[in-house]
C-alpha cells in the first residue's frame, strides 16, 4: 500500500536544461523524504508548479526509506514514471528538527528567519535549507549577507 497523499513539497530544485529535479517532502509531520527525478521524466515547468506536478507523481512506496529515485519505467517505451530505487539511510543527521522551526521572513531562496522555542528560547535565527547534502556548505557567506546589519547578526554595522 502506498503512503497517503497529499504531498507537500518543502524544497525543490529543477534543472531547466535537463528537466531533472530534486525534492524534499515531509511525511506525516515527522520525517523527510528526498526524491531525485531523472531527466526527461517530467517537463521542468510542470515540476516547478507543484499543484500540477504532485498529482502526477507515482504513489510513494511504503516502508522505512528516505532517499528515492523516480525513473522511466523500463517495462514501457513511454515516459511513464516509477520508483526505481528507495534507500533507508542510518547516518546521523543534524540535531535540530526543521519541522520544529517556525519560519519567518524569507531572506534568500531557501534561507529564512526562524524561531524554535525548544532550541533557541524563541530567539530569531537564520535557517538555510538545502535539497542535497552537497549544497549545505555551499556559499555560506552569500547566505549570511542579507543578515549582516539587519539586527539578526551580532556584528557591528
Amino acid at each position: 500500500m502506498a503512503e497517503s497523499k497529499p504531498i507537500q513539497v518543502l524544497q525543490l530544485e529543477v534543472d531547466p536544461e535537463t528537466s531533472g529535479g530534486e525534492f524534499r517532502i515531509p511525511v506525516a509531520g515527522k520525517a523527510v523524504k528526498y526524491l531525485t527525478i531523472d531527466p526527461g521524466i517530467y517537463d521542468a515547468d510542470d515540476m516547478c508548479f507543484t499543484p500540477l506536478f504532485v498529482p502526477r507523481l507515482p504513489p510513494l512506496p511504503p516502508g522505512d526509506w528516505n532517499v528515492g529515485r523516480i525513473s522511466q519505467d523500463p517495462a514501457t517505451t513511454e515516459r511513464k514514471p516509477h520508483f526505481a530505487k528507495c534507500n533507508a539511510t542510518k547516518e546521523i543527521l543534524p540535531a535540530i528538527d526543521h519541522l520544529a522551526l517556525a519560519m519567518g521572513k524569507k531572506l534568500l531562496s531557501n534561507v529564512y528567519e526562524a524561531t524554535s522555542s525548544p532550541h533557541f528560547n524563541s530567539t530569531v535565527v537564520v535557517a538555510k535549507f538545502a535539497c542535497s547534502r552537497y549544497l549545505t556548505g555551499k556559499r555560506p557567506c552569500t547566505s549570511a549577507s542579507p543578515v549582516m546589519g539587519s539586527g539578526l547578526d551580532s556584528s557591528p554595522t
